[in-house]
């Protein structure tokens, strides 16, 4: 229903690809520019040389990065002692916001080496917002003209960002990516199924979704339909339901060896459904 998500992916060897590029620095730590590879640590450095930029916080500078429209973006981010998580989350956002106002498709973000961003959960967390980063439900969406202002504007939305981060961490964030890129998808779906009217949203129509979904992750499904529901006395589900041309349905995603399932109880608008997640 969305847009494809933001690619995310990490960088290979010296050197991080996007037309926008992103490189925060504190002011206590020396910056490790050789993951710009040696165009980008040149102009980085002559850059900070300039503007004696030493990553006062809250302090950007910015320099062509080559002839093919690149740029390069210094972000201060103050003493490194002084980092929260907050701090780190807000680096990412404006990462994003960088490449969002220089009209970017693709974004390269050098991560400083800190306690924040160590580990597969600091990967994930990342990864899955710089995934979900340009997200937008268009299901309703008229095709704009070719040509069109609309058009090229959709045509700079944001769609993928490489990542520098240190050569030790590398196993635990490809991993962590992975992971990231999962949930921001599962997050994406969530929010597809949310956005959708109830007249097009009906019980039955969540329940050919949650079809589709099964067959694709190989899980085992069930649908209770009115009939069902009635056997078993769901008295509840049967209630709601009554109020709408469109009976209700209940449905079980079995993920088996995954050790979890998911029970999606839909009544006449989405609004008022329920979706759980159990352990099997």
């Amino acid at each position: 229903m969305t847009r494809k998500l933001v690619q995310v992916e990490l960088a290979r060897g010296r050197g991080i690809a996007g037309e926008k590029v992103v490189h925060g620095l504190f002011t206590d730590r020396e910056a490790d520019l050789a993951r710009l590879g040696a165009d980008g640590a040149r102009a980085a450095k002559g850059l900070s040389q300039a503007l004696r930029f030493t990553g006062e916080a809250e302090r950007t500078a910015e320099i062509p990065l080559g002839a093919k429209g690149r740029t390069l973006t210094l972000v201060g981010l103050g003493n490194s002692a002084d980092f929260t998580v907050e701090r780190a989350n807000a680096f990412v956002e404006q990462a994003i916001a960088a490449a969002r106002s220089s009209k970017a498709t693709s974004l390269g973000l050098v991560l400083p080496e800190h306690d924040q961003f160590f580990g597969e959960a600091a990967a994930e967390r990342v990864a899955r917002r710089l995934a979900l980063a340009d997200y937008r439900f268009d299901l309703f969406l008229a095709s704009p003209p070719r040509g069109s202002r609309v058009s090229r504007i959709s045509d700079t939305r944001l769609k993928a960002a490489t990542l520098a981060v240190p050569a030790a961490w590398r196993r635990a964030w490809e991993s962590g990516v992975a992971l990231g890129s999962a949930i921001a998808e599962g997050v994406a779906l969530a929010r597809d199924l949310g956005n959708t009217p109830p007249n097009q949203a009906t019980p039955e129509w969540i329940a050919r979704q949650a079809r589709g979904h099964a067959r694709r992750w190989g899980a085992a499904i069930r649908v209770l339909a009115e009939p069902e529901l009635k056997r078993r006395k769901m008295g509840g589900i049967l209630a709601v339901g009554g109020g709408s041309a469109n009976p209700p349905r209940l449905v079980r995603i079995d993920l088996g060896r995954r050790s979890s399932c998911c029970l999606l109880y839909t009544s006449p608008s989405p609004r008022d459904g329920l979706l759980s997640r159990m352990p099997s």
